[in-house]
C-alpha cells in the first residue's frame, strides 16, 4: 500500500490547498476535495458574504462550479437518486446540500 492508498480509496490530492480547496471525506466514505466544510462554512459566518444557487440540470451545476459559486441545493427525490448523483458528477468540488420536496416524504 503506498502512502496515497487508504481503505476507504485514494487520498484527496496533496496539493488541494494551493487549488484553494478543502481535502474531506464523504458521507459514502470516500476522500474527496471541496471548496468549502461546514467547519470552513461555520468559521466564515457573519465574516463574508457566501453564493448559493440550486441547479435543476446537471450544465447548470457545471456553470456554477466554474463560476465560483459558493454552495448548491440539489433537490433529491428518494425514488431517482441518480438526478443528484448527476449533480454530485458535474460540480465535483463544490459544497452541496441536499433538499427533499415535502411531497416525496410520507407522513
Amino acid at each position: 500500500m503506498t502512502s496515497d492508498e487508504h481503505p476507504f480509496g485514494k487520498l484527496a490530492p496533496r496539493d488541494a490547498p494551493q487549488r484553494g480547496l478543502h481535502r474531506t471525506m464523504t458521507l459514502g466514505g470516500q476522500y474527496a476535495t471541496r471548496n468549502h466544510t461546514v467547519k470552513h462554512l461555520q468559521d466564515l459566518k457573519g465574516r463574508t458574504v457566501l453564493t448559493e444557487t440550486m441547479p435543476f440540470t446537471t450544465s447548470e451545476a457545471v456553470a456554477a462550479e466554474e463560476a465560483g459559486i459558493d454552495t448548491l441545493k440539489v433537490k433529491f427525490d428518494p425514488g431517482n437518486p441518480a438526478d443528484a448523483i448527476a449533480m454530485r458528477a458535474a460540480a465535483p468540488h463544490t459544497f452541496m446540500t441536499v433538499c427533499i420536496p415535502l411531497t416525496k416524504v410520507a407522513t
